[in-house]
């Protein structure tokens, strides 16, 4: 086909840019030849072409050094540059003849041939975000872009490798081509692993890069799951809104979870390390000074007995776990009261998303904020089961549904377990609500299936047995990752920490939960303690549900499932409303002994409704309070504030600001500042501070100082 005639020709090109060795080499002799005859007929001195050759070994190891090159390229290139540099010295010295010319000419066509064999091949690109690489020369790089290749038939580029600082394999950063998502990586995930030829229990994990297009492999060489993962945690009061950390990812990664949104399901056969993994969510939900942990193990309370034991021993004086069911009366109980917290809390603490402008309610230490409660729910199945038609379990099971269906907005969160994941095991409601999904070791690779979904990645040969699962969360897919070994030395010193410093249920919930939240320690010291004779439900929560005792409760027998009526049988009646105690916080204080973690140890905090005074203590009936804390109680229950100014106190009780902080101060009662109330701001008195240090009055902790005891109202 002829050329057009309007088709311009391309202009010669005579720069003196290189294509290739030879004409590297060829332009090379003669610059070097040219310049060298140059200085001869200008009579330069020697040593110029001395430090020329200096000056260029200089730049060459420089520039070798930012191409990543290899040791015998940087050795041809520095011979190279000294047999150039020595040929210019000696024949300044001497004089260029046609013989130094032709041996000029034969050190360049040499060159020429060995160049192939030591240069390093194309330039260095670099990726947004990360260290100049080189893409096609990294060995590694080009072995996995093949790999691919061959198992998803997708040419993926390469762009970075990244080894771990454990050494138990390393990171590939790559782009997919046009077309292709990380789906299709993450579908041949096991394929890959077995193209590799990876080591028993190592394996190839997906996940998204930096954007669309981008993607991050994680290659593991060393099972890090054979390996003993100790407890990461600390002996520290944090937050439940705090990343807590479980073990570690196969990558020694921390795994990390948050709690305070969060609801659970764990699951896993016997012996799979499930128990182990719940001791540790324990400890994550309780050792925190805004939260508190309940259990629900209707199977005799196999999880809390170690969280228990330093408190029946008498070693501290409240239990780590502040509610514990041992069976399913007293289970339905805890779910009644938490259900009807978690309502109350709507209307109760509306005011402080409202003050703190977040739509996530603020929690504390249960004085002017609520604290979050952990429900962990162990072996869950007889419960929750789809298929339960016992009227007290398919009761249980709703309530339970319903605290996970509304818990978050009111700091309340449900964290179950169950031996098989399964749908006449566990609810597809409780598993589709769970945010947080763990399961360990199954047999059935379907339970995974039922857990995650169909499009589950792994096999069981990504695991090594007991301790190792999978886990999700909202933030990161599913990944292996093995469980930090929590032993029970260190549960019984967490227990005594946790026990000593969490805080108590806020004063509203104290309230709600009435005699079933009042006689809870009664009834827990008596079903963990071997050989203690069981104590009986509240007859009003009893005959609510149908529930009769045949005979008192016995050693043995259940708390108080010795008979059901028929009303039982036909189905237990709606349970009303919890009603909140009438007469403001001296009803309150009558009935309650609250005293939230104000000092270290020793604490007294079972709240219970007579606590006995202890030897040398003066008995709790002969004890009166100060008509100047019952005259501050009454103003704050006429006012319904927590809070009111000192001002405002001091003209109610007719003395001065002064006067009322000299009375308070020997009974441990401080000021606070910023105290708002009807538009105004300025220093005052917390009610809950007055209500504690009443109650310890009245259980003979505290002695009262003459002048306030004798302090009337004039």
């Amino acid at each position: 086909m002829a050329a057009r005639k309007d088709q311009k020709r391309p202009k010669a090109d005579w720069s003196l840019a290189s294509r290739g060795a030879i004409s590297s080499a060829a332009v090379g002799f003669l610059g070097l030849a040219a310049a060298t005859k140059v200085g001869h007929m200008m009579e330069l001195e020697p040593y110029w072409a001395g430090l020329a050759t200096g000056a260029g070994v200089l730049g060459s190891i420089v520039r070798s050094m930012g191409a990543n090159s290899s040791t015998p390229s940087v050795i041809f290139k520095l011979l190279r540059v000294l047999v150039a540099g020595g040929w210019s010295t000696f024949a300044l010295a001497t004089e260029p003849t046609l013989n130094g010319m032709l041996a000029l000419g034969v050190a360049a066509g040499t060159a020429a041939a060995l160049a192939p064999f030591y240069e390093t091949g194309p330039a260095a690109t670099t990726t947004p975000g990360r260290a100049v690489v080189l893409r096609k020369t990294t060995k590694l790089a080009e072995e996995w872009e093949q790999r691919i290749l061959s198992v998803t038939n997708l040419r993926v580029t390469i762009d970075e490798v990244s080894h771990w600082a454990t050494g138990s394999g390393y990171t590939l950063y790559g782009s997919l081509p046009v077309g292709a998502t990380r789906k299709n990586l993450e579908s041949h995930t096991d394929a890959l692993a077995e193209a590799a030829r990876l080591p028993n229990g190592c394996g190839v994990e997906v996940l998204g890069g930096e954007r669309r297009g981008l993607f991050v492999m994680n290659v593991s060489t060393v099972n890090r799951l054979t390996q003993d993962v100790p407890w990461p945690g600390e002996r520290v009061m944090g937050s439940i809104n705090d990343p807590k950390a479980l073990g570690d990812h196969r990558d020694s990664t921390p795994v990390l979870v948050h709690l305070r949104e969060a609801s659970a399901v764990v699951v896993g056969q016997r012996g799979s390390g499930k128990t182990t993994t719940l001791h540790g969510l324990t400890w994550a939900s309780g050792m925190n000074r805004d939260s508190l942990v309940w259990h629900m193990d209707l199977n005799g309370g196999g999880l809390s007995q170690a969280w228990l034991r330093p408190w029946i021993d008498g070693v501290t004086d409240r239990p780590a776990v502040d509610w514990a069911a041992g069976d399913l009366e007293e289970g339905l109980a805890m779910s009644e009261v938490m259900l009807e917290i978690l309502l109350d809390r709507k209307t109760t603490y509306a005011h402080l998303k409202l003050d703190a402008d977040t739509g996530l309610m603020p929690v504390g230490d249960g004085l002017m904020a609520p604290v979050a409660i952990q429900l962990l729910v162990d072996e869950g199945a007889e419960v929750l089961s789809p298929q339960q038609r016992d009227p007290l379990k398919k009761q249980l099971r709703d309530n339970i549904e319903e605290i996970q269906r509304i818990g978050r907005d009111g700091a309340g969160n449900v964290l179950v377990s169950s031996l098989r994941a399964t749908q006449d095991m566990l609810a597809p409601n409780i598993v589709r609500q769970a945010t947080l999904r763990i399961g360990m070791l199954f047999q059935d690779p379907a339970e995974y299936a039922y857990l995650y979904g169909w499009g589950f990645p792994y096999t069981l040969d990504d695991l090594n047995g007991k301790g190792t699962g999978f886990i999700q969360t909202l933030e990161t897919p599913i990944r292996p990752w093995k469980a930090g070994n929590l032993l029970p030395s260190a549960i019984r010193e967490g227990a005594i920490y946790m026990a000593n410093h969490r805080p108590n249920l806020d004063a509203a919930g104290v309230a709600i939960g009435g005699d079933l939240y009042e006689g809870r320690l009664e009834r827990m010291r008596a079903r963990f303690t071997p050989g203690a004779d069981l104590v009986a439900l509240p007859t009003t929560f009893l005959q609510r549900h149908g529930i009769e005792l045949a005979t008192p409760a016995v050693p043995g027998a259940t708390a108080a499932t010795a008979g059901r009526t028929a009303a039982a049988a036909a189905g237990p009646a709606a349970p009303p409303h919890l009603k909140v105690l009438q007469g403001g916080a001296a009803d309150i204080l009558a009935r309650y002994n609250l005293e939230p973690d104000r000092v270290p140890t020793p604490l007294r905090a079972e709240q219970v409704h007579a606590v006995e005074a202890a030897p040398g203590r003066v008995a709790v009936e002969d004890v009166a309070i100060p008509a100047l804390l019952m005259d501050l109680l009454d103003l704050y229950a006429r006012h319904r504030a927590d809070r009111l100014h000192s001002k405002m106190l001091a003209a109610a009780l007719g003395i001065t600001q002064q006067r009322l902080a000299a009375l308070l101060q020997p009974l441990g009662i401080r000021p606070i500042p910023d105290v708002y109330f009807r538009g105004h701001r300025a220093r005052g008195y917390a009610r809950s501070d007055i209500e504690q240090t009443a109650t310890r009055i009245r259980t003979g902790q505290l002695e009262v100082p003459p002048e306030v005891a004798e302090w009337r109202v004039s």
